[in-house]
């Protein structure tokens, strides 16, 4: 009699659950409700999970843009009264996401406007559980193509919380409209869990204890997917050595007399340069390039009844590796970065030296270490394309530079001791970026 009883009783309690339970089901998103008439066909909730956000036409099967957003995800999918088609679900949610204050990330309609296949592209990059599928699509949602397809994906804030809006409108197996409204809430991982306080208030009520959060609208635009930038330039730059006696500021020549002359052509050198960088997040990046140099100059000098000529050849290249800082990121248009490292340059001189009765050529060739401090700025010009200027002052050291010549005199070298082989360094040219998502 007892099992019969208590078999009574738990008919009972189901009968009385269950249609609270099917209201419950029958529940729209707070955020954003069903278009009026419309059936909820089927609900999905998850707590926490990943979600990947279109934000671009669909190109190769795969959006060209998309944002991995993390937090409690509700798929409700809704059939429309008999009638209803695809551009009166469209329009009607655009206006009512335009009252609401959201922000469109990207919206339309037709294979032109959001490319080929939405329907499996949108349901492989997320998936419905616990449902058959027919290529990779709910049995109710039908692979939607040209006109009978549309897609809107919006941002707004409530309460101080972000939310993205994720609505695809398609057609069903049966001549009818179906849509699916997908609403993401950006949670923190902090946020996730609530701790429960087994201690009980004066009524005998537990109390429950939620963790502090951070701003969850400051984490709703990171990508839980990591962050990576590539960056590619090239240009034209000069060099400029800061020691003045590495150029000969007081270079004399001792033949038949003393000649003072300046060999001022060693010290501008201009040429090429390539330079890439990894970024490993907004700020902090790794950086390598590569430069060559070359600079040439003549001069005449008068001394009495002799006179000198002279023409220089060099070239300066080098090879480094460096981090680099960005403090004004990838937030605003233009970017400042300070770059420092370390390499390795060589100098390859060449003199040739004329006197009224001698010609003396000088040869001479070094490598050295060096380090390097740059600030650079970058300035948009279209999509990933920017051009760039860059200021540098570098270090570079040796115990000599010895240029020397083989004619048999007794003057057959320069030799500058210590030479200081750093200098000042400006450059302009082209980049490309591309990655960061």
């Amino acid at each position: 009699m007892k099992t019969k009883s208590r078999f009574t009783t738990l008919i009972i309690i189901s009968l009385l659950i269950a249609p609270f339970s099917l209201f419950a089901q029958e529940k729209d998103h707070f955020i954003l409700g069903r278009l009026q008439g419309s059936e909820l066909i089927k609900t999905e909730l998850k707590n926490y999970e990943q979600f990947i956000v279109p934000l671009g036409k669909i190109e190769n099967e795969k959006f060209s843009n998309a944002e991995t957003i993390e937090g409690k995800i509700e798929r409700r999918l809704y059939k429309p009264i008999k009638g209803t088609t695809v551009l009166e679900v469209y329009k009607n949610y655009l206006i009512a996401l335009d009252q609401m204050g959201a922000e469109i990330l990207f919206k339309g309609r037709g294979g032109e406007e959001i490319g080929s296949g939405l329907g499996p592209t949108y349901y492989k990059a997320n998936p419905m559980m616990g449902q058959v599928y027919n290529n990779g699509l709910p049995w109710d949602f039908l692979v939607v193509e040209k006109t009978s397809s549309a897609l809107v994906v919006a941002k707004l804030s409530q309460n101080n919380k972000a939310y993205y809006v994720n609505l695809i409108i398609g057609n069903g197996y049966e001549p009818y409209t179906i849509y699916q409204l997908d609403i993401i809430e950006v949670v923190p991982m902090e946020a996730v869990n609530l701790i429960v306080n087994n201690n009980t208030d004066d009524t005998g009520k537990a109390q429950q204890v939620t963790p502090a959060t951070s701003n969850s609208s400051e984490n709703s635009t990171k990508s839980s997917t990591g962050y990576s930038k590539f960056s590619f330039q090239a240009g034209m730059g000069s060099y400029n050595f800061y020691d003045p006696q590495l150029y000969g500021e007081e270079f004399t020549i001792q033949s038949n007399g003393v000649y003072v002359g300046t060999l001022s052509g060693f010290r501008d050198l201009s040429g090429l340069f390539v330079k890439t960088a990894y970024f490993f997040n907004e700020n902090i990046g790794i950086t390598a390039d590569i430069a060559l140099h070359h600079g040439e100059n003549g001069n005449y000098i008068e001394s009495g009844t002799s006179s000198i000529t002279y023409t220089t050849n060099a070239d300066m290249n080098f090879q480094r590796i460096g981090l680099a800082g960005r403090f004004i990121g990838n937030e605003y248009p233009i970017k400042l970065s300070f770059n420092t490292g370390i390499g390795v340059g060589t100098l390859d001189a060449y003199y040739q030296i004329k006197t009224n009765t001698t010609q003396i050529d000088y040869e001479g060739k070094t490598s050295f270490p060096m380090v390097f401090f740059q600030t650079e700025i970058i300035i948009p010009i279209i999509s990933e394309l920017f051009i760039f200027t860059q200021y540098e002052y570098s270090v570079g050291w040796a115990d000599e530079f010895r240029l020397v010549h083989d004619n048999g005199t007794e003057y057959n070298e320069i030799l500058y001791k210590y030479p200081g082989m750093g200098g000042n360094s400006f450059r302009v040219g082209l980049g490309y970026e591309f990655g960061g998502k």
